[in-house]
């Protein structure tokens, strides 16, 4: 599996989540998440109380990833992803 392919299985496991602890699985401590306002946090443990906030109630959910961009440099990694 290429670091792309790496990367990108995370967010389309993340897009099934409906809680902080499986959304940030995958994530350390100097992650940084932003989505569309009002959310963006810095670290993990911030990141967790926003997804079980905003998704922790959900009984069903489907999200469709329509685009996904991803962009690696050495050890980092971006990715900007459309879903619905």
């Amino acid at each position: 599996m290429t670091d792309k392919e790496c990367v990108e299985s995370i967010i389309k496991d993340s897009a099934k989540s409906f809680s902080g602890e499986q959304s940030t699985k995958h994530w350390t401590n100097k992650t940084i998440w932003f989505d569309a306002a009002p959310y963006a946090c810095i670290g993990k443990e911030n990141a967790k109380h926003v997804f079980d906030e905003a998704f922790g109630n959900l009984q069903t959910c489907t999200v469709k990833i329509i685009d996904m961009r991803t962009f690696i440099n050495g050890n980092s990694a971006l990715v900007c992803s459309v879903q619905r």
